[in-house]
């Protein structure tokens, strides 16, 4: 059992003599601070990841070095752009369109067909191999935002 400090176990009450009051300093304060960006960190290394594009595949939605924020999540829809191991190499991570999902597969297509290796080489995806969804850019600075859902009939962020 841990201990446990209790008022008459010889330590001054708040108020009896002897007893002080310590204030935190700037020291523990900026040691809190740290601590607590720290955990930050963490937490959002379980939620999110970052990724950049390389490649045409995604033309003209993500261009060529690119940075994006990504989600950690298997549920995707259609339109959202799915970041997903390679089945061809699965230690690389693609970024391709999600354009149906059934049941635990999602097909996933280039917005440059063209250009593109997808579901239409490869196949449905099992959704195990999704790691989440692209959801913002931060780079470049000048193209920075939201990364949206294509509205039907059209492609597109």
């Amino acid at each position: 059992m841990p201990n446990r400090l209790v008022e008459g176990d010889g330590v001054p009450a708040p108020g009896e003599q002897g007893h002080t009051t310590r204030r935190p300093t700037r020291y523990t304060l900026a040691g809190l601070a740290l601590v607590g960006v720290a955990g930050l960190g963490s937490l959002l290394a379980l939620v999110a990841s970052r990724v950049e594009v390389h490649g045409p595949s995604m033309l003209p939605t993500l261009v060529d070095g690119e940075r994006l924020l990504v989600r950690r999540t298997r549920r995707v829809r259609p339109g959202d752009l799915a970041v997903l191991h390679d089945p061809a190499v699965p230690a690389r991570l693609i970024v391709k369109r999600v354009v149906a999902v059934r049941g635990r597969h999602a097909e996933v297509a280039g917005d440059n067909s063209a250009a593109s290796r997808d579901s239409r080489a490869f196949g449905p995806v099992h959704r195990s191999a999704i790691v989440g969804v692209a959801w913002y850019r931060y780079h470049p600075a000048d193209q920075a935002g939201r990364l949206r859902r294509p509205r039907r009939g059209g492609q597109g962020a």
